[in-house]
């Protein structure tokens, strides 16, 4: 599985302002994917210290994302807690800043693959994914099957 090009090829997926009626299904299908990539790489840690990638214009993504899927919106989740005997409370969850996180922190991903090593831009894929889009993903993929099934 080349990592890289389905990195590129999702964001472009995502970031292609053009619109149709399967749009949505291949949200689901591409983003049901992305965990594999993590689960993929193989990497060995690249100790040397590289440049941040430049910041994304978040603004920009999710005006895109609207544009593409203006059937996304926002929704209900539960807070995460290990606590069982907290009640927990109800969050408010929004499907465009979900995607346009992953996209974010993906154009990242392609940025490290693009001005440092392969080993890096993976570790930074799986870090990522652990710390924050990965999250992200999966209340995002909860939702579009709630709502969109």
């Amino acid at each position: 599985m080349n990592i890289r090009q389905k990195i590129t090829e999702f964001v472009g997926f995502v970031l292609n302002d053009s619109h149709n009626e399967s749009d949505l299904n291949q949200l689901i299908q591409k983003l049901d994917e992305l965990p594999l990539l993590v689960y993929c790489a193989k990497f060995e840690f690249d100790p040397e210290d590289y440049n941040d990638p430049p910041t994304a214009n978040y603004s920009d993504t999710r005006k895109t994302i609207n544009s593409k899927f203006p059937e996304l919106g926002l929704y209900h989740s539960a807070q995460y807690t290990d606590d069982l005997e907290c009640t927990g409370e109800l969050l408010l969850g929004d499907a465009v800043d979900d995607l346009a996180d992953i996209v974010g922190d993906l154009l990242e991903i392609e940025w490290y693959f693009e001005n440092t090593s392969d080993a890096n831009a993976l570790w930074h894929l799986e870090m990522s994914y652990r710390g924050h889009w990965g999250n992200h993903l999966r209340e995002l993929q909860l939702y579009l099957y709630r709502h969109h099934y």
